[in-house]
């Protein structure tokens, strides 16, 4: 029934109750039968009759963002579970007080009539809330998040029975029978509005969690192939970074977007460890790039940087101070193609002879032939990355008599002090390539997305990147190039975070940060990882549920009192219990 309201011809306003579909005309005949009203109450064809407002309907959802809907639904799904967990205790109740007549008196006396009352005034708000509830359950995000609602209400208790691994199989069943019984369970706990049964509701529940164990057996095999699919850069980036103790995740092996911008989300979502998981992986990449230049630190900051350059120079004056540059035929021959073919500007061909004279006037003859002094040596290559540093047409030229110069002292070196040698040339480079790095890295971490444009930087960088010569850093910066997230705007981000500060979200944040834990330790999984990186990624079903069970509930170790000696991976092979909890931590 409606609420009206019409107008006299004597101008008082009357309320008039009557059906929802009723006309005008009606509504005043309505009232005119039910009601006792002045005797001058128009009648139904009267013209002075102001017109009859129904109220507009209204759609709670309007305005409502997605991530609002998301929120709405998970939250429905909570209050859901506390409502039909209440209808029936309370309708057990009523039922068990009606059966006892010798104890509460006939149809369960006073007992019996507070808890008909009390599943009277229930039903009337499960009724209520379902049919406010339709807008938000005709959108998306609103059955999404209704299904992580209820899916959380099965983590969450398994998380915290880890260490009692028969009461946790009863949130994570892993048979078919097992997932059909918590369906039914979980069916039978949700409210039941008029012309419901639960009984219904139970047998539906039972057929979507048997429904839901096939289902995740068949995405399970579809994620077991899609290894094969992974590409070969990726699987070689793969193997790359796991050398170097670097763990690239699922997210950032794979070449989907939409997986990785989710990834990406749920770093921004608190109490989900993404960002805990992510910062170990960084910390992991800049412990490795301290190692290029010769240092075992967590990372290059300044400090590290200033020991590493004092070490490098007191270094390059101990090898040079006991080995000198000898000028060989080929130094002469490739010092003279360099000067030739600066002639393409005067004041360039002046430039670079200029260079190469200073080099002779430090030469020397003794019993090892025409060399130049290893100190002599370190001071022009010094002053040649002045001048190169500060650009113009003169730079490349005289860039290429430094290369030309490194190369005869690289062949100069003794056997002894060649791979000491090497070495430091290496670690030198790395630290020169990654100067600019550490001066932007304002909390002493580089960003690993940013090496791949410090490697890069140059035509020569460039080409070496391309063939694959640029070294420990080129492969680190591939690393690099994998960890990057998506492009955003920023708009998500911004309002997840402004929606910290209203009380109102906070039921919703922790409901979704429930969800989001266990998808983000699935997409940061390094045991997933190796099984998609496996040219044959076949996986039993007791296997995948062991990996699901470790994603879901990290540190859990137990398989139960029946613990195997051995664990079949792939149908036909089987790995002691040890073995497996290597291959996935």
């Amino acid at each position: 029934m409606a609420k009206y309201r019409i107008t006299g011809p004597d101008g008082n306003s009357y309320e008039v109750t009557a059906p929802d579909d009723a006309t005008q005309e009606q509504v005043l005949a309505y009232a005119q039968q039910n009601y006792q009203a002045p005797a001058d109450l128009p009648a139904p064809q009267q013209p002075q009759q102001r017109p009859v407002e129904a109220p507009a309907p209204s759609n709670p959802t309007d305005g409502m963002s997605g991530v609002d809907k998301f929120l709405a639904g998970m939250g429905k799904a909570f209050a859901d579970t506390g409502r039909g967990i209440k209808q029936a205790g309370t309708d057990a109740a009523r039922y068990a007080v009606e059966s006892n007549p010798v104890i509460f008196g006939e149809n369960g006396g006073s007992a019996g009539e507070y808890l008909r009352n009390s599943l009277a005034d229930q039903q009337a708000t499960i009724d209520e809330d379902r049919r406010l509830s339709q807008p938000l359950m005709g959108t998306g995000a609103g059955v999404a998040g209704n299904v992580g609602g209820y899916l959380s209400t099965m983590l969450l208790p398994a998380a915290g029975l880890r260490s009692l691994p028969a009461a946790r199989a009863a949130f994570l069943p892993t048979t078919l029978l097992g997932n059909a019984a918590q369906g039914a369970v979980m069916g039978g706990l949700q409210p039941v509005a008029t012309g419901e049964n639960r009984l219904t509701n139970v047998g539906l529940g039972a057929g979507a969690g048997a429904a839901g164990e096939r289902l995740g057996k068949g995405l399970g095999a579809l994620a077991s192939r899609a290894g094969t699919s992974i590409s070969p850069e990726a699987r070689s980036v793969y193997e790359a970074a796991r050398a170097r103790g670097i763990d690239l995740t699922p997210a950032q092996l794979s070449d989907s977007t939409f997986i990785k911008r989710m990834q990406s989300m749920l770093r921004n979502m608190p109490f989900t460890g993404a960002q805990g998981r992510y910062a170990d992986q960084v910390a992991s990449f800049n412990k490795q790039l301290a190692s290029t230049i010769g240092e075992d630190a967590a990372r290059v900051d300044s400090n590290v940087y200033s020991m590493a350059k004092a070490r490098q120079s007191r270094l390059f004056d101990d090898l040079t101070g006991r080995n000198d540059l000898k000028v060989d035929e080929q130094l002469v021959r490739s010092l003279q193609n360099i000067a030739d073919s600066s002639s393409i500007s005067q004041q360039v061909s002046a430039d670079v002879n200029s260079a190469i004279d200073r080099l002779y006037a430090q030469a020397v003859t003794g019993p090892n032939g025409v060399t130049i002094p290893g100190r002599a040596y370190q001071a022009f290559d010094s002053e040649l990355g002045q001048i190169i540093k500060s650009g113009g047409p003169t730079s490349h030229f005289l860039g290429n008599v430094q290369t030309a110069v490194r190369r005869a002292m690289d062949k100069s070196i003794s056997p002894e002090d060649a791979a000491a040698w090497a070495q430091l040339r290496k670690e030198y480079g790395n630290r020169k390539t990654l100067a600019p790095l550490v001066a932007k890295a304002s909390d002493g971490d580089i960003s690993p997305p940013s090496l791949m444009g410090a490697v890069s930087n140059s035509k020569g960088a460039k080409e070496a990147m391309a063939s694959g010569t640029r070294g420990e850093l080129g492969e680190l910066a591939k690393i690099g190039q994998r960890m990057k997230a998506p492009p955003s705007s920023g708009t998500a981000e911004n309002m997840l975070a402004g929606g910290v500060f209203n009380p109102v979200n906070w039921p919703g944040y922790a409901a979704g940060a429930a969800v989001a834990a266990p998808v983000s330790r699935a997409l940061d999984s390094t045991a997933l990882a190796k099984l998609l990186m496996r040219k044959n990624p076949g996986i039993s079903a007791k296997a995948a549920a062991k990996i699901a069970n470790r994603m879901a509930l990290p540190g859990a170790a137990s398989y139960g009192n029946d613990r195997p000696l051995e664990i079949d991976i792939t149908g036909g092979q089987s790995v002691p219990a040890a073995e497996f909890d290597r291959l996935y931590p």
